[in-house]
């Protein structure tokens, strides 16, 4: 074992580079957004989404509906309460904890595709 001034320097490993990364296909981003409606309101709510959204989360409706859940803007009192803002329905994990808010106080009917 080599010490003191004759021991060669430490080198760190170099850093991964994120264009190293390769970026999750459309199939996997959709896989994980199904898994996430799947985990959060259940298995039967990914065509409901799907009929509202797209699966797309960052949809936005004609009369300003947001994300996934397509959360319409007579909610946005609830959003508010919960600590979002409108904007925050874009992210997948948001847009789900507020329908699932929805769906347990005004029930499915709040959706235009669940029947």
């Amino acid at each position: 074992m080599v010490v003191g001034a004759d021991a060669p320097p430490l080198v760190a490993p170099p850093a991964p580079v994120l264009s190293d990364v390769p970026e999750p296909t459309a199939v996997e981003e959709e896989q994980d957004i199904k898994r996430m409606i799947a985990l959060t309101m259940g298995a039967s709510w990914v065509e409901t989404f799907r009929c509202e959204s797209q699966l797309d989360p960052l949809a936005i409706g004609d009369a300003g509906e947001r994300g996934l859940a397509q959360i319409h803007p007579i909610n946005f009192g609830l959003v508010a309460e919960l600590g979002y803002t409108p904007d925050d329905l874009l992210l997948p994990a948001v847009n789900l904890e507020v329908a699932k808010v929805i769906l347990e106080s005004q029930g499915p009917g709040a959706w235009a595709c669940r029947d």
